[in-house]
Formats: C-alpha cells, structure tokens, sequence
C-alpha cells in the first residue's frame, strides 16, 4: 500500500463516523461490527462476524463461551483497522463511536 492510497483509504474512513454513531447510539454493536469488519475488508474477519451475528440471533442473545471469542475477534479487528488505516484515523472515525 502507497502513502498515498493510506492517506485516501483514511480520508475515506471519515464517511463512516455518522454510520457507527447511529448503530452504538441503537445498541446495534453486532452490526457496527460487522460495518467495521467489511471496511477492513477482510474476508476471514467477515465470516468471523457473520458466524458471531447467526448464533447470537439463534439464541437471541450472546452465550458466554461465544462472548469470549466475540472479544478476540473484536481485538482483532482493532488491530487490523489501525494498522490498515492508521491509528488516530481509526480511533477518531470509528472506535471511538464503538
């Protein structure tokens, strides 16, 4: 990745502030992941959190044990955006809205 193409794809980040506001302000954290996962774009990640997303609407709620891996995933997700976007873009434009 360019210095360049980083500056864009960070400047771009900035579109999606409003979006995460909106889904943590309706306690819709799994959707919020799942917005963060496929700007990350990676597929591993999404996959992650579609897998999370259908077990929590099956049980209409999240299992402990489920919870656990939530967090390693959500952990992990943090430290994809950061390093993806940047780390002041990322906590400015979406982890601070999670």
């Amino acid at each position: 990745m360019s210095f360049r193409t980083e500056i864009f794809e960070a400047q771009d980040l900035s579109k999606y502030a409003n979006d995460m506001k909106k889904l943590t302000a309706n306690n819709d954290n799994m959707a919020a992941r799942m917005l963060m996962a496929k700007l990350i774009g990676d597929k591993k990640l999404i996959q992650k959190v579609q897998a999370i997303n259908a077990i929590v609407d099956a049980e209409r709620s999240m299992p402990h044990e489920i919870n656990d891996y939530n967090r390693k995933v959500y952990t992990q997700m943090q430290e994809m955006g950061r390093r993806k976007f940047g780390k002041d873009n990322w906590n400015k434009n979406i982890y601070s809205n999670n």
